[in-house]
Parts: C-alpha cells; structure tokens; sequence
C-alpha cells in the first residue's frame, strides 16, 4: 500500500471544537481566502464521518469516503466555478457520529482541509480557523434511525443566523488535533447530484397524533384523515399532481397536514423540499420503499426511518446532506393548518458508472435485466452497500456478488478494487486472521459476546468471500500487484481456515464470538428458524462439521492456487492445491445415498443433519466431492418438489451456476426460467429494483430492503450465458 501523507498541502492541520468528541455532534467552520486568478482552484478535504462543503455560500460537494485511522480518505474538488477574485469564503458543515456503526468506524474527530490556486496554498485548517457547534444542526444524542447508520437529523431551519457567508456569534478559534492520521487521495470517482425535483403526490389529509415514545412511532401511529386534493388545494387532480408545481394545503382540523409523494422509482439520495409556512413550523419527514400500512412506514423494532425539521416562517428551501437516504416515498407530516409545497424529493446522488449496452432478446428479460443494473447502480457511493436504505454497509459476501454481476455490466475495474482495499484492512485488531464482516465499520453486533473485544466476530464465511473475490478481481484484470498487497491477509483468513480442518471436514466457528450464516432460511444455523430472532439462542450453541465451509474453502484454495501460479509464487500455489486434493474429498462425508443429498451438518456425535438448497448450491458450484453424485443434486434440484430447504437470494449464483456447469444447456434453460419466474413476478409487482427477499419487506419483522445488491443475479446471467461478454 501507498504511503500516504501526513498533511495536506504540507501544512494543513487537523482541527475541531474545544470540546472534543461528543455524539452525534455537528460543527461548523469558517475560514476566509483571497485569489487574485479564479482559474485552477481546488480544495482538499477530509472530514470525520460526513462534510458538506459551501464556498461563498453556495453548496458545492459533501460525501466523506468510508475510511480508517491509518487510511484516511480526502478528495480533491474544482471550486473555479464558486470563487471570485479577491476575498472569499470557505464554510464546512462536519459531522461526527461519535460512535461504531457498520459503515463508519469511530475515529478522532477532526477536519483538515486546504485551499489551492494553481498549486499554491492559499488557505488551509490551523488553529486560526474558525468553529462552533452547529445552531440549525441539533447535536448530543438523537434517535436510531437504523441501528447499522446511526441517528436520526433534527433540523431548525429557524435558526441558520447566514454563518456560510459571514461569520456571526459564537464562533471561536479551533483547536489543533493530534490524530496521526495518514491521508490518502480518493481511489474512485465522486457520486454526482442530478437536481432532479420531481414527484407525484400520492395522498394527502389530516393527522393527529395519537402518542409515541419516538418521533418514528409518533408518526406510525398518527391518525389519518384522507382528503382530496381538490379539498385541501382547490387544484383538480387531473389538471397536475406532480412537483415542483406550488401547492397550497389547508386542514380542517387534526394536528396537522400529511402528504405522501411517489418519487416513481427506488431513489437514492438527499431529502430536498422549498417549502413555504405562515409561522415557525414543526415537522416530521419519513422515508420508505412501500405504502404497506397505508402511509410511509416510519418506525419498525426501534428503527426511526424520519428525521424532524422545524421551518421556519416564510420560505424554506433547503437540501439536508449528511444523512443520505433511499426509497420511493415521503412523507410530510407539517404541525400546521396552511402550508405550501413547492416541491418534496430525494435529490438523486449516484456513482457515475458507465453502462455497457445489454440489448436481450425479449421485453421481460430486458425489465429483469433493467431492474438488475438499477439495483446495482444505487447499491454503490462510497463504496458496494448490501442495502442503500437500511444499512449501506460494504459486506462481504454481499460485495462480492456486487463485484460479480457488475464486471459485465458497468466499464472499469476501480470499484472492484477499492471495495476490495476498505475489506483487506478489516481485520487490523483481529488475532484469529479473520477480518470483520462489514468494513470501514465492524458493529455487527449480532451476538451478545460479539464485541466485546476486538478479537473475534462477524461471520467467518465472508472471509472465504472475500479471498474469492479478489480471485475473480485478478483473473479480470491481472493485477498482480494488488494481490501481493493484500496477500498477508488472504494467508491469515485460509491459515485460520486451515486450523479447523478436521477428520470429516470443518469445524464451525464457535456461536458463542461467531455467527455461522449463509442465508436467512431455516435450520441454516443449526436448529433455528431465520424468521424468528435466535440470534440470543446462538451464543450457547455445540459447534459442527458444516458442509458449506467444507467445500467452499477447499474450491477457494484451488482458485488462490490458479493465481499464485500466475503471480509467479509457485511454492505457496503448491500448498494450496494440496489444501484443495484434501478437503474437497471430505464433502462425501455429508453425503445421503438414500435421497441423493448433502447434509449440510455433521454433529460430534457423528449425527449428519439438515437438508437445504444453499448446501447442495456449495456442493454444485464448488466442484466437490463425487461427479455422478453432483449430477444427481443438480437433476433432484431442478424437480418441482425436492424436498429441500428453498435457497434465497444472495445463494442464487452458486445454484445456478452449478447447475448449468453440471446440466448443460438442460441446466441453463431451467436457469432461464427460473429467473423469469422469480425476478419477473417481481417485476409484474411493481419493484423498480429487487429486495433482500423474495418475499419482499415482510421479512425481518416488516423491516427487509426492497433494494438490495445480491438480488441482480439476472444482470451476470444474462451477460455471462446469453449475451456471452
């Protein structure tokens, strides 16, 4: 890995408050620069967990990369269309969480930033830089809005004294920070805004509160009280409905007005509104992919999906962008009897990919393969994230699948291999050579002895996926020197692998500091039901000889071998071939020749239980154990009723990959219609992207993503087999 540097422009220092950490804690700084030439000016910045970043006032960029203590991430943006000659005004909104989330790892908080124009300093962070604690930003402790994100936005709007423009009270000399952070350039593109304001009013009418401990709560239990929209605007429906259009809305009692817009699709950004009150107003804006409960689903088992406003009398127009969002709707709730809405949107910030044109021979598997490539484009920012609504999080295996289906779909390599880098660092507390399930952040506080250390945790296969992808990086692109770089961690993940190969196969991870998962289906922990909360029951449970880590780690040791030979490390490639000659044999030891199965556990007793799809999907896919058995699987799997445990989502790869591989044609054309029967219904339905679950948001308590990137399976099908690239 790169060095990195220790300041910016060789003189930037790291700054922040007088009063150090806090949670949920957001600062504002101020600093003024001169330039006699407004050609070639650019700013560095790197920030804690989010900035947003103003030049005169006006909003020019926000989005901190995900990012650790010894890597810390700045970017580098023009602002020549921002500044003028003469004296100018830089203003940071910084925002620090103050505490471990799955995608941010709590670190020192502290800004640095630095002003150039045409390579030289101009202005740059120190201690005559000026902070205070954010007026219209309510810091200190705050709601959950999802327990992997962290809290919740309370905004006053009334209470924005222009500080982006002119420096008002309360504003004091920053302090200097001793972090001892090491800088390091973007390694990617940044994602861009599109200013899009459309949205389609769904519904309207009155509410009144009717209690709640949270303001989410508040919100899902509000009555309501429909109107039409003629009632409460005087415009007629079949006239206009959409926004930005000004419509004026009145009640006739209740606390308040509501609104719900339709922003068309599953979109992926910042709340954004202009919207005009009479008097200091409150009000509560909630997020959400579905109308399920006949409003925007605001709170689900602690999880607070709103953020609160208050507007302040006159016109508001406004773009909060800290908190990135995702969904098809929101909803207003306005404690007010008039209010006027110029426009309520998500302003729409995706990475810049560029597509690869995909045209497929029918108009379903075009919708199927459209929805994929949607599902992948707002799966990605800083870096792959399982969900963009619930948690963003760069997991494992979930990335891993993202890279997979994305190497056909999209130009480039860069997004691949960065995730990769954030995911290779995930392990720089770890003593067992694992590294954690979700990175930059690692509170995949699952278990109740997880975490408690920062020893162990997290879900030891997606290691093993990780190795896998950096496999399937290489052989993309060669990039031997890439792989070097993260081999340290590839030996400690196989080593550690390794270490628990036993007689008839490997030994799980023990419950009590790991969750064992594969997929959210019955019995895939052993003696569990995945719709039910057992993660509490886990902590107590034996160990097992499991299948799926069986075959997938000897399949990964063959494939590391494959690309060690190519690396020119031809001692270590030995070792891993004969990681692969010994452990894949194993995989008979599950096997059941009276159904023509693979267990997918054995006891230490010698008891060999469980019978799922996922299991059988290693077995195919991995190339284990006895051919003439492989080909039975795959003929039992495709039959209307095997029998099995139903594989989910993020496992249909494997399945359908190792069936064509052992099936052939017969194999791909039941592929072909099982991803029109799955993702095609789905589309019959009204998804503008694919969920977690085929089974939608009903999952996880009401709480399951309708936008998740392991779902755009159809997108590497269609590529690899039909469109062959």
């Amino acid at each position: 890995m790169e060095h990195g540097i220790d300041k910016l422009g060789g003189v930037a220092e790291w700054i922040w408050l007088k009063e150090g950490s806090a949670l949920n804690q957001f600062a504002e700084f101020y600093r003024e620069f001169d330039i006699c030439d407004t050609a070639n000016v650019f700013v560095e910045i790197s920030a804690p967990t989010q900035y947003v970043l103003y030049i005169n006032g006006k909003f020019v960029a926000n989005g901190q990369y995900g990012d650790y203590g010894f890597y810390k991430v700045y970017d580098r943006i023009d602002i020549g269309a921002f500044v003028k000659k003469g004296k100018n005004v830089l203003a940071v909104l910084a925002y620090n969480q103050g505490d471990d989330s799955f995608p941010y790892l709590f670190k020192t908080p502290a800004i640095t930033f630095c002003v150039y124009s045409k390579e030289n300093v101009v202005a740059y962070s120190d201690g005559n830089t000026f902070v205070r604690l954010s007026k219209s930003y309510i810091s200190g402790r705050n709601e959950p809005f999802a327990p992997p994100l962290g809290y919740t936005v309370q905004v006053d709007l009334s209470k924005d004294d222009g500080w982006k423009t002119q420096k008002e009270n309360g504003f004091k000399k920053a302090t200097v920070v001793k972090t001892g952070f090491k800088l390091f350039i973007r390694p990617i593109l940044r994602p861009a805004f599109s200013g899009n304001k459309f949205s389609r009013i769904a519904a309207q009418g009155v509410f009144k509160e009717n209690g709640g401990k949270t303001t989410g709560e508040m919100a899902q239990r509000a009555y309501l009280s429909s109107r039409t929209l003629v009632e409460m605007t005087g415009v007629l429906r079949e006239k206009c409905d959409i926004f930005p259009n000004p419509f004026t809305f009145k009640t006739d009692g209740g606390d308040g007005v509501y609104i719900i817009v339709d922003l068309s699709v599953e979109r992926v950004g910042y709340i954004t509104f202009d919207i005009e009150v009479e008097q200091d107003t409150e009000a509560i804006i909630s997020v959400g992919e579905h109308l399920s409960d006949g409003r925007v689903r605001a709170f689900v088992g602690g999880r607070n999906f709103v953020h609160r406003f208050t507007f302040k009398k006159g016109k508001n127009t406004f773009t909060e962008r800290v908190r990135r969002i995702a969904g098809r709707y929101l909803m207003l709730y306005a404690y007010t009897d008039k209010i006027t809405v110029n426009y309520l949107t998500i302003d729409d910030y995706e990475y810049p990919f560029k597509e690869k044109k995909a045209l497929l021979p029918d108009a379903l598997k075009q919708r199927i393969y459209d929805t994929g490539l949607r599902t992948l484009k707002v799966c990605f920012h800083e870096h792959y994230e399982d969900c963009p609504c619930r948690e963003q999080s760069l997991y494992g295996q979930d990335s891993r699948n993202q890279m997979l289906f994305g190497y056909d779909a999209f130009e480039g390599t860069a997004p691949q291999k960065a995730s990769l880098k954030l995911l290779s660092m995930a392990n720089f507390t770890r003593t067992d050579g694992l590294i954690w399930s979700t990175a930059p952040g690692f509170k995949l506080g699952i278990l109740p002895d997880i975490h408690k250390n920062d020893e162990k945790g997290g879900i030891p296969n997606f290691s093993l996926f990780w190795v896998l992808a950096v496999c399937e990086y290489y052989e993309r692109t060669k990039d031997k020197a890439f792989v070097e770089e993260v081999l340290p961690a590839i030996l400690g993940i196989m080593k550690a692998f390794n270490e628990r190969v036993r007689e008839k196969g490997i030994e799980s991870f023990p419950h009590k500091d790991y969750f064992n998962f594969y997929e959210w289906s019955e019995g895939m922990e052993p003696g569990t039901n995945a719709n039910t909360d057992v993660m509490a029951a886990l902590g107590s449970m034996p160990t097992s000889i499991d299948c799926i880590l069986t075959v997938h780690f000897a399949f990964i040791s063959k494939k590391l071998a494959e690309v060690l030979t190519e690396i020119g490390k031809r001692e270590l490639s030995d070792e891993f071939t004969a990681l692969w000659e010994k452990v894949s044999p194993l995989a008979e030891n599950f096997y059941d020749e009276n159904d023509g199965y693979y267990y997918s556990y054995i006891s230490h007793e010698g008891e060999r239980y469980g019978k799922h799809e996922c299991t059988q999907a290693y077995v195919l896919y991995c190339g284990a154990g006895d051919k003439a058995r492989r080909e039975k699987v795959a003929r039992n799997m495709i039959s209307e009723k095997n029998g099995l445990v139903r594989i989910t989502l993020p496992n249909l790869q494997y399945k359908f990959d190792g069936i064509i591989d052992v099936l052939g044609e017969e194999g791909l054309k039941w592929v072909y219609d099982e991803i029109e029967k799955i993702f095609g219904e789905m589309c019959f339905n009204g998804y503008t992207t694919f969920p977690e679950m085929e089974c939608g948001e009903k999952i996880f308590e009401d709480a399951a993503s309708l936008c998740h990137g392991w779902s755009a399976i159809g997108c590497y099908i269609y590529n690899k087999y039909l469109l062959k690239r």
